[in-house]
């Protein structure tokens, strides 16, 4: 049994996003493709609409997830 199978792969795909995207971010910053909070925010903003379309979820629950996403 893999994590995924115990949590779904929903969950386990939405914490394979963040952590990615988390070393990405700091890559980045390091490499100093980024110099300001905003350009971080934006990118941020952007890898997230893009996860949430990829993800097929029915009805208004993207716009949930995108909000949890966001409040965090």
């Amino acid at each position: 049994m893999q994590l995924a199978d115990y949590i779904g792969k929903t969950d386990f795909d939405l914490i394979h996003f963040s952590i990615s995207l988390a070393k990405e971010i700091d890559c980045k910053i390091k490499n100093k493709v980024f110099f300001y909070q905003n350009q971080v925010s934006s990118y941020i903003n952007d890898r997230i609409d893009h996860f949430i379309h990829t993800l097929h979820v029915k009805g208004h629950l993207d716009i949930f997830i995108e909000l949890k996403f966001l409040k965090c």
